[in-house]
């Protein structure tokens, strides 16, 4: 017999359309014990991180963002003011677009309403429904830790292996934010070189009035 696991409760109660079990109303009772503990913990985790923060000494901190920063930081979750979990019981949200069952669409739509269920929501959601893609980083691995790569640290091996799982979405967003860098560039030269012409054009309209006045002072000696 099968026996739902935290984390299919959590997938379930946090789906809009599912959350009230009406196919099963004997899971719901444990499903929303475990929401309700889930959320406590991180509630708890975030109120000790920022009275920790804010006794320590202030550090200057680089906000130049690169691409494995924006994949890798992980940001500390707001730490939420209001009873989340009877808001998200109570709430009538519903999935605007059912037929494709976009939930992490309407989580990222609803991430300010729910700081600290949508923590949540990215951990649970982010489990694959097999374990194929992790058979297949498996199998690539060698090429990465290789017999003259034998001492990579856990982090670093990481980082390889999600760059070479996610290339070419970084490299799509990496071309777009060059692109980006090189339109701005383009605007900033067309400026100068606008700018420069203006420049000439007043020097070149300056050295005219200086000849034509030259001109006349000559004229009025003879």
């Amino acid at each position: 017999m099968w026996i739902p696991q935290d984390e299919h409760l959590l997938a379930t109660i946090l789906h809009p359309q599912l959350k009230h079990f009406d196919k099963n109303p004997s899971h719901k009772s444990r499903a929303m014990q475990v929401l309700q503990k889930e959320i406590h913990k991180r509630t708890t985790a975030n109120s000790s991180s920022s009275s920790f923060d804010s006794s320590s000494t202030p550090i200057t901190i680089n906000t130049k963002k690169n691409l494995l920063s924006l994949c890798f930081d992980d940001p500390r979750s707001p730490t939420s003011t209001v009873d989340e979990f009877a808001s998200w019981m109570s709430s009538t949200l519903t999935l605007d677009d059912e037929e494709n069952d976009d939930i992490l669409g309407f989580w990222s739509y609803h991430n300010q309403s729910f700081p600290i269920i949508s923590t949540i929501v990215r951990d649970i959601f982010a489990i694959p429904a097999s374990n194929m893609t992790v058979e297949r980083l498996f199998s690539i691995s060698k090429y990465t830790i290789t017999d003259k790569r034998t001492r990579l640290g856990m982090e670093k091996i990481n980082k390889l292996m999600f760059l070479r799982k996610n290339l070419n979405i970084l490299k799509a967003i990496f071309d777009n934010q060059t692109g980006d860098n090189e339109q701005n560039q383009e605007k900033r030269k067309n400026d100068q070189s606008s700018n420069k012409s203006s420049d000439e054009n007043i020097k070149k309209q300056k050295v005219d009035e200086n000849d034509d006045i030259l001109i006349e002072e000559k004229e009025n000696m003879f």
